[in-house]
């Protein structure tokens, strides 16, 4: 049967890096957070500042998180 081995002989693929950049607004502890992938505290500064600023753009940020 053609291609019945193709499963053991593909090797896993890392995702590729994406590069975000975040408003100039964004406060420096939410920007290193972001940047350092710590995903659970970024979600929370950036819950904190939507509720300080009501910007919708820190609601964006908590979907991506």
């Amino acid at each position: 049967m053609p291609g019945a081995g193709l499963v053991a002989q593909l090797s896993p693929v890392a995702p590729a890096a994406r590069s975000v950049r975040l408003k100039q607004t964004t406060d420096v502890s939410l920007l290193t957070a972001f940047g350092e992938e710590q995903w659970i505290n970024a979600a929370n500064l950036a819950r904190q500042r939507h509720k300080a600023t009501k910007d919708p753009y820190f609601l964006l940020g908590l979907s991506v998180a």
